[in-house]
Formats: structure tokens, C-alpha cells, sequence
């Protein structure tokens, strides 16, 4: 069938209509309205001159602010203020001096201006379009009003008029095409007056529009501000968002989202369709920076930054949330997905692969760390004071895993909830040193749980603990092994424990062999009832032998009683007492208390009470014996507060104090009377002491006895002291002063420094007579010693000297000698002067300085090390000096004549000295030696150089050079000895008395030495 295209058709063309000629009064009509129309927008536009030439009046912007003022405040409950209102331009308003109160008169804001640019036309279609918006120096607080649940800027924009029910949502479109904001402040408190919990300074908002209307939203904006609380931090937030439709059903494109806090933030975009919970929201660029976090959280444990990615996906079935992290040299992987059923099934997966523990937190060890986390359930857990409800399952799996000083770790852990009924099928670890076990099941009204744990070498589980706590080890060691098993329920536990050690140790204060610890617990919480028997095969506390002692605790409500019995050298040692639930239910009685050692027994006096209230109050405590008494009282702060505390020694024996925590052989007698308070903040108390004694001594003292006096108070690290001991008429001491011993780097440069204590005239040979020292009684020493210390001065510029006087010094072989010594520690410098006399006549003096600043010396514990590398500069010197002097001293024997020089300098420093001797000696006769002359000198700086001739009657017997080098390396060294007597043909007489010139050297005589 072959197509045909239509023929074409003529029709003839329509003849014009003809034109209808408007009557003559329809003409006049349509004139009419025009002019109307005319006059009317005329007479608008003159009304909107006139009110725009009224508003730009003084008058007109007046009424304007007081008609806008008068609408907000009968619109909201706060308090609205404006000052002066500037209109500008085709109405383009400012208002200045912008001020917000809620209804108690609490500032909420203030803004210096705020400017808005409005295109009236728009009004007429339901837009509200804003050109223009500014608001300059913004000032923002937000705090919760106490007794309220509501924050000060809730009660300010409050309205007065509740909303209507059944409105919809706003009909009108908004539309502000630029915003800026410049130079303001937000701070958020939890209360009012208290410290900002969040505060933003330099706040800055600009390239910021947003557009609202019932059907679609947009909003722009790029902020930047400066973290003022809780730390300090500049912060920038980007974000560029839209949404398609309502709130409740359309669709969200978040086009770009940068956050930054300092160096840490992230970047997001993404889509989430509201009405069928469906997207996808992506996060790039994570950056987590520990500085940044502690800016926020001051106590984050967090040490190495944390980088990494998430994507939150759902298809408005189900939904996951997949987070991907690069920490501590490894990878963390978290995965939570959910069905979005009224019932949810959910489940979680975390995973760490070959993480650093320590690499991420300080607090943690350094390691590596491989770990898996299942959680599987179906509902929502709901938890309440009975516990968890719901049906869980988790798997925990850790390994392989080695930390440092803690060694392998591996860790197995199943267990299922099903509502409230939580089954431990399985779990074992091998951990800090441990092996644990541990199985059953714990419901709301019952338990069943057995637990078993083994320490084969508990020396690594100190370690362990140390290592996993940041801290030095723990002094443990041994062998132990825990079981315990409890049953009953929560609030009624049957519970029993077991505890064996064949060897235990801490540290170097306790050991013991065969230890074993039973104890139980049943009964009510609330009332319970238990025991607790700790004994072992010997046990040693601080070097004391306590035998095999037994510890017994048992527990009838409201009763506790306690017993221990031990073995000491010398006797028994007993320590009972019971203690009772007071009828304050706030604390305990104590009644019964008694301790027994050999030699001594205490009781206490009365009944004692102990609460333990918001501050823990020790009444009286009172032991009293047949040999002195003890009282103790306290009341104690929680941290950071007050400490009072009181204990007071009185008549206590104290021959009787327990001999066997004694030294051995000590013997110590006397009485003892003493009263020490502690009172003050607990960081910082202050400490007051006032004791006396009286007749105490110690055996290797023999017959000497002391009574004496102290009184020291320390405030604010500041000890001020006085006090005096006397023994037997031979020795006293006398002493007082005011000077820092506490917190020395942070006390004030103008601390007082005040010191003097004096020993008077200690006679040595009645000291050695009545104190029956050997050692002086033997060689009979006699003598009187004086000595004086004196520190004057402030913290900054301090002044100490010692001075040291000895009179009629001796022995069985030496006497008449004389000494004084003295230090003075001044400027930096600290100088010694000391000289001997014998038989009256000076015989030695010696001379030292070097540098040392005593104010830096109490403030720097490391300026002592360099000690070694200062300065020192000692000299001593003999003058002509008799040998009948030290003949008659008994320092050379009878006959001794002549006289002998010698002078030394020592220089340098203490790790690298130098040093010159030189000597020199005239017919010195001692013994068989006559007419001898001698002369010597010793240098020792980068070389070792030593000479020495001798002359007797006139002729040269000997002389002698050496050199040497100091550095170890292969140096010559030249020594030359020449002997000879009065035949001898070339020798020399000697020179003047202080010195002889060098002999001519013979060929063939020097030898050479390395």
C-alpha cells in the first residue's frame, strides 16, 4: 500500500471584523479610572517619600524604635532595649546600643549596632528579602538559672502568649542574601557566676546567606573565631547545605562541611532523604591532634595524632556507620550496622591490628596490640537499677599482643545476656604475669561465678603493673594463687576467697613463707556477716622476726573484732580490739583495743569514736600503760581540704618502747614528753612540735645522759626553732633560728634566713670518761673544743659561717697544740681560713676559696653536680718553722733541731687541679741525721715536674729532676741522682741557706726514664 501525501485545500480569507466604536460614557468611564489609578500610586508614592523623609527625622526614627521596642518586649518575657535608630538610603535601618535581659535583669545580649537592608515590594508576595544584615561587637551569655530548668536565654525569648495549637508551618519566605557578623563573643555557663564551660572570642561570620521557605531551606556561611574556654584554640566552620522539601519528608545535600579546631578537623559531604531514613553522609580528612583534644579535654590521655575516615550509609532498611582509623603505627576498624525495625538487630565489630597502646595514650604501655570485639543483640539495651535488659552476645579476642615489661598477652572472653540473665561461658587471659580463669552466671536475684587466678612469678606482675600504670615497678615477688567463688544474689552474697603463697615479698620490708588468707562473706549487704584468717609459716616485717603469726577477723553485724598474735625475740605480741557500728550509723566505736609487746602493754583508756562523715572525725584515741601514755585525735577533709591532728606523748619510757624493732644493742632510756599538731590545708599544714627529755642515753654512751628541749614550727614551709641539750655537765648545745626548708624554689627572695647554734666548751677527756669511748681513752685525748655556726641574711642574699676552736689539744705522744678553723659562705664565694699552733707559736696556716652560691645551692638540687668543674684556689704555708717545736709536741723525737719552710698552692678545678710545692730546710737534725739542708719543689699542671737537692755539712749528697706527662701518652721523662761526700772531686758547696745552685752534671750519669 503505497502512501499519498493530503491534497491541498483552498479556503478563502475571513473578511475583516469590523471595529466597535466605545459609546461615548464607557470613553468618560476608562478616562476616569485612569486618573484615578494615577492619583492613587501618586498619592502612594508620596506617602512613601513622606515616610521615608519622616523616618530619616529624628522624631520618626524615635517612634519607629520606641513602636519596634514596645512590640518585641509585648511579644517576649525578657527585657528588649534599643538606643538611637538611624535610618538611611531607601530603608536601610541601624539600631545602636541593642540590649537583651531576661525577666531577673541577667544580661543575655548586647550588640553596639545592628544594620538590615529590606526590599519593602517583596512584602506584597510573602517574602521577607534581606540585602543586607550586620551586627557589630555581638555579646552573647548563656547560663542555667539555678532552681530552674532553663537557661537565661530561654527566659528572655520566652513568649508571654503561649503558641496556639494546630499551627502549621511559616507561610512567608525569608531570604537574607548577605550576613555578617564582626568582632563578637558567646559564653556558655553551667551557672550562673560559675567558670565558662564554652567561650568564643573574634567571632567573625561573613559570606553567610540562607534562605527558608515551607517547602525548600538553604544556608551558607563561613565562620571563624578564637576558642577561649575550656583552653584556647583558633576554630573555623564552612558549611554549605540545602534542603528539598519539608522537615519532616524532604531531602538534605550537604554540599561541603569543614570543621577545624587548631590543627585538628574534618571535611563532610552527602545526602539524607528524611522521609525514607536513606543516604549517605561522608567523612574525609579526620584529624584528631592531642593538643587539640586537651584544649577541650585537659585530661585526654590521647599522645599521638589520630587520622582517618567514616562513611554512614543506609538504603531505610538497614544502616551502618563504617569508621576507619590510622593510630599508633596500626589500624582501628569499627563497624556498626542496624536494621531500622521497631525491634532493631544490631551489631558492632571493632578491630585493632598491630596498634601502639603507647604511641596513643602516655598512660598505656608500648606494644602492639591485635584485638577483636564482637557485640551481637536485637532491641534496644535498656539499663535500670536492677541492671541491663536485653539479648546480647559478646566475643572478645586479644592476640597476639606483646607490651613492654608486661610480655604476651592473649585474652578469650564469650558471654551472653538474654534479658537479665548474663552467662560467662568462657573466659581465660594470659596477662600482666597472670592466669586467669573464670566462669558462670549473675542474674538480678542470683549468682554463680568462679574465679580462679594464678601468679607463678609475681616479681612480673609488678612489672607489668608498673609498666601498664606509667609507674616504677611494683616491689613484689613470689608465687601466689587466688580462687574465690561466690553465689546467693547482688544484695545477698555467699562468697568465699582463698589465698596461697608459698613465698611472698615486698619490697625490702616484708617477707613471708607458707602465707594463706581465707576469708568469707554472707549475709545481707546491708547487715553482713564474715571472717578473714591470715596466717603464715614466718613472717618478717622492716627486718622484725614476727615468728608465725596469726591475723583473725570476724564480722556478726554490728560487731567486729580483731585479733593478731605474733612471735618477737624476747616474748609475745598481741594486738586486740573490737569495733562496733555506732548508733549514728555514720561511723564506729572502738572499745577493747589492747597492745602487749615484751616489756610493755597499752589499753585503751575509754571508749573511742570514728565518722566517717563528709569529714572523717578520730576522737580521742588513748592508750595508756604503767610506762607513759599516747593520745591520738584527727579530723580529716576530703581532698583539697583542712587536716587537724593532735598526738601527744606523755612520761613514755623509753627503755620500753618495743626492743625488738629496735637496733640491736642499743639500749636507749630516758623519758619522753611530747606534743605535735598538724592544722592547715592538707596540701600545705602547718606543723607544730614541743618536746622534752629527760636522762636519755644509749649503752655505747656509757654514763652519758641528756636532757634537753626542742620547739619547731613550720608555716608555709618556714621553720622557726629553739631548743637546748645538756649532758652530765660536760657538753651543751644551745640553738634558734628562721629559715625555709619547704618549697625553696617558690619561697620569696626576702625569706629570712636565721640561724645559730653553739657548742660550749666539750671537754674531750671527761667526754671520753664518762661516755666510755675506747678508742679516745686509749690514746688519751684531752682538750676543749668550741664551735659556732651562724646563718644571717635573707633567701636571695644568705650568709653562714662556721667557726672551730680547739685548745690544749693531745694525746699520750702529742700535746700543746692549738686550732682554729673557720668557713664563711658570702657573695658566692665560699672561703675557709684555719691555722695550728704548737706550744703557743704558729705552726701552719692554710687558706682555701672557690665559688658557691648558697641561695641557688637551696633552690637547684642539680647546682651541686657541677661542684667538680669550679674554681679552687688553696694555699698553705709553714715559716720558718722550729723542729724543737714540733719535738716538744711529740711529733718528732727528743733532740730534733733545725728549721724547715714549705709553701703550696693548689688551683684549678677538683676534676683537673694543679698544683706547687716548695720546701726547704736548714741543719735540720733528726736522730741519726745532722746538719742536713734540703731543698724541693713539685709542679703538677699539663706535666708532672718534681726537683730535689740535698746538702750535708756543706757537701751535695743528693739531687734529683723528674718530669713527666700527665695525658698517658709517650712522653721522656729525665731522671738524675748524684750522691756524694766530702772526697768527692767536682762536687759543690752549698749555696745560702735557702738554697744551693745546681751541681755540674757528670758525663755519662743521666739516665732516661719514660
Amino acid at each position: 500500500m503505497t502512501e499519498h501525501l493530503p491534497e491541498p485545500t483552498y479556503e478563502p480569507p475571513r473578511p475583516p471584523r469590523e471595529r466597535r466604536y466605545l459609546k461615548p460614557r464607557w470613553r468618560l468611564a476608562g478616562r476616569i479610572l485612569w486618573i484615578v489609578a494615577l492619583s492613587l500610586l501618586g498619592i502612594l508614592a508620596l506617602t512613601i517619600v513622606a515616610a521615608l523623609v519622616w523616618l530619616h527625622t529624628g522624631r520618626g526614627a524615635g517612634e519607629l524604635g520606641r513602636y519596634v521596642t514596645n512590640e518585641a518586649r509585648n511579644a517576649i518575657q525578657g527585657d528588649l532595649r534599643v538606643g538611637a535608630i538611624h535610618v538611611g538610603g531607601f530603608l536601610h535601618i541601624c539600631v545602636d546600643g541593642v540590649d537583651l535581659r531576661d525577666p531577673d535583669g541577667h544580661r543575655v545580649l548586647s550588640a553596639d549596632r545592628a544594620c538590615v537592608r529590606l526590599q519593602p515590594l517583596a512584602l506584597k508576595a510573602h517574602r521577607v528579602v534581606i540585602t543586607e544584615a550586620q551586627l557589630e561587637r555581638p555579646w552573647i551569655e548563656i547560663a542555667k538559672v539555678p532552681g530552674t530548668g532553663e537557661t537565661t536565654l530561654q527566659r528572655a525569648i520566652k513568649p508571654r502568649k503561649p503558641p496556639q495549637p494546630g499551627g502549621g508551618p511559616l507561610e512567608w519566605k525569608v531570604d537574607v542574601r548577605n550576613l555578617e557578623l564582626r568582632g563578637g563573643s558567646i559564653t556558655v555557663r553551667p551557672e550562673l557566676g560559675a567558670d565558662a564551660t564554652l567561650a568564643l572570642r573574634d567571632l567573625n561570620v561573613t559570606d553567610a546567606h540562607a534562605l527558608y521557605a515551607a517547602d525548600s531551606a538553604a544556608a551558607a556561611l563561613g565562620l571563624s573565631a578564637e576558642l577561649s574556654a575550656p583552653g584556647q584554640a583558633p576554630v573555623a566552620v564552612d558549611l554549605d547545605a540545602t534542603l528539598e522539601g519539608t522537615a519532616a519528608t524532604g531531602t538534605v545535600a550537604l554540599k561541603s562541611f569543614r570543621a577545624r579546631l587548631g590543627e585538628s578537623g574534618l571535611v563532610a559531604n552527602g545526602s539524607w532523604d528524611l522521609a525514607r531514613r536513606a543516604g549517605e553522609i561522608r567523612v574525609r580528612q579526620l584529624v584528631l591532634r592531642p593538643e587539640d583534644v586537651e584544649v577541650i579535654a585537659p585530661k585526654s590521655p590521647l599522645a599521638a595524632a589520630v587520622r582517618g575516615e567514616a562513611d554512614l550509609k543506609s538504603d531505610g532498611k538497614t544502616a551502618g556507620v563504617d569508621v576507619r582509623l590510622e593510630a599508633g603505627g596500626g589500624k582501628i576498624g569499627a563497624k556498626l550496622t542496624a536494621t531500622l525495625e521497631k525491634v532493631p538487630v544490631w551489631d558492632v565489630q571493632i578491630s585493632l591490628d598491630a596498634v601502639d597502646p603507647g604511641a596513643l595514650s602516655l598512660r598505656a604501655p608500648k606494644g602492639q596490640v591485635t584485638a577483636r570485639l564482637s557485640v551481637h543483640g536485637k532491641g534496644t539495651p535498656r539499663f535500670d537499677e536492677h541492671g541491663v535488659v536485653g539479648e546480647h552476645e559478646v566475643a572478645l579476642h586479644i592476640g597476639p599482643a606483646r607490651l613492654d615489661r608486661v610480655g604476651p598477652v592473649v585474652a578469650d572472653v564469650k558471654a551472653t545476656v538474654v534479658r537479665r540473665y548474663a552467662i560467662v561461658r568462657a573466659f581465660t587471659a594470659t596477662a600482666l604475669g597472670l592466669e586467669i580463669k573464670a566462669h558462670g552466671a549473675a542474674a538480678y536475684d542470683e549468682l554463680s561465678l568462679d574465679l580462679d587466678v594464678r601468679a607463678p612469678d609475681l616479681a612480673h606482675f609488678g612489672r607489668a603493673v608498673g609498666a601498664t600504670l606509667r609507674q616504677p615497678s611494683l616491689p613484689v615477688g613470689g608465687s601466689a594463687r587466688l580462687a574465690a567463688r561466690v553465689t546467693g544474689s547482688p544484695t545477698s552474697p555467699d562468697a568465699s576467697l582463698s589465698l596461697r603463697a608459698r613465698k611472698f615479698f615486698w619490697g625490702g620490708t616484708i617477707s613471708a613463707d607458707d602465707l594463706a588468707v581465707n576469708g568469707t562473706l554472707h549475709g545481707p549487704l546491708k547487715r553482713p556477716d564474715g571472717s578473714l584468717r591470715l596466717s603464715a609459716q614466718r613472717l618478717s616485717a622492716s627486718a622484725i622476726d614476727l615468728g608465725a603469726p596469726r591475723v583473725d577477723m570476724t564480722l556478726q553485724w554490728p560487731l567486729a573484732r580483731l585479733r593478731i598474735d605474733g612471735a618477737v625475740a624476747g616474748g609475745a605480741l598481741q594486738l586486740a580490739g573490737d569495733a562496733k557500728i555506732n548508733d549514728d550509723k555514720d561511723g564506729l566505736t572502738l572499745s577493747n583495743f589492747l597492745v602487749a609487746y615484751p616489756g610493755n602493754t597499752l589499753h585503751l583508756a575509754r571508749d573511742a569514736n570514728v565518722h566517717f562523715r563528709d569529714v572523717l572525725v578520730l576522737e580521742p584515741i588513748e592508750l595508756v600503760g604503767d610506762h607513759g601514755s599516747v593520745r591520738l585525735q584527727a579530723q580529716v577533709q576530703p581532698t583539697p581540704g583542712r587536716i587537724d591532728a593532735a598526738v601527744v606523748v606523755s612520761k613514755f619510757q623509753l627503755d620500753r618502747l618495743p626492743q625488738f624493732a629496735m637496733p640491736k644493742d642499743l639500749a636507749l632510756h630516758g623519758v619522753l614528753d611530747a606534743n605535735a599538731v598538724m592544722q592547715g590545708p592538707r596540701a600545705s599544714p602547718d606543723f607544730d612540735l614541743r618536746a622534752d627529755v629527760h636522762g636519755v642515753g644509749v649503752r655505747q654512751a656509757g654514763d652519758l645522759s641528756l636532757d634537753g628541749h626542742v620547739h619547731a614550727h613550720v608555716h608555709r614551709g618556714v621553720l622557726q626553732t629553739d631548743g637546748w641539750a645538756a649532758g652530765s655537765g660536760i657538753v651543751r648545745v644551745d640553738f634558734q633560728g628562721e629559715l625555709p626548708i619547704q618549697a625553696i624554689a617558690t619561697q620569696p627572695s626576702n625569706a629570712p634566713v636565721q640561724f645559730e647554734a653553739r657548742l660550749a666548751k666539750l671537754d674531750l677527756a671527761r667526754l671520753a670518761e664518762t661516755a666510755k669511748l675506747p678508742a679516745l681513752q686509749q690514746q688519751r685525748v684531752r682538750g676543749v673544743i668550741d664551735a659556732r655556726i651562724v646563718a644571717t641574711g635573707t633567701l636571695a642574699t644568705p650568709r653562714a659561717t662556721v667557726a672551730l676552736e680547739a685548745h690544749d689539744l693531745g694525746t699520750q705522744a702529742i700535746q700543746q697544740v692549738d686550732a682554729r678553723a673557720g668557713f664563711l659562705i658570702e657573695k658566692g664565694t665560699t672561703a675557709f681560713d684555719g691555722s695550728v699552733q704548737l706550744g703557743g707559736e704558729p705552726a701552719l696556716a692554710l687558706t682555701a676559696q672557690m665559688p658557691f652560691d648558697l641561695a641557688r645551692a637551696l633552690r637547684d638540687r642539680t647546682y651541686l653536680r657541677g661542684m667538680l668543674d669550679r674554681s679552687l684556689q688553696a694555699d698553705l704555708a709553714v715559716t720558718q718553722l722550729p723542729l724543737e717545736r714540733l719535738s716538744r709536741s711529740g711529733f718528732l723525737p727528743p733532740g730534733s733541731t733545725g728549721t724547715v719552710s714549705l709553701s703550696a698552692r693548689l688551683g684549678g678545678t677538683p676534676r683537673d687541679p694543679t698544683l706547687d710545692v716548695n720546701t726547704t730546710g736548714n741543719d735540720v737534725a733528726i736522730g741519726r741525721l745532722h746538719g742536713l739542708a734540703f731543698q724541693a719543689a713539685l709542679a703538677i699542671k699539663d706535666k708532672v715536674q718534681a726537683t730535689l737537692g740535698a746538702q750535708s755539712q756543706g757537701d751535695v749528697v743528693a739531687r734529683a729532676e723528674m718530669a713527666a706527662s700527665l695525658s698517658g701518652a709517650s712522653r721522656a721523662c729525665r731522671s738524675r741522682v748524684l750522691r756524694s761526700s766530702r772526697g768527692v772531686p767536682g762536687s759543690r758547696r752549698a749555696g745560702s741557706p735557702g738554697g744551693s745552685r745546681s751541681p755540674e752534671r757528670r758525663p755519662g750519669r743521666s739516665s732516661p726514664a719514660s
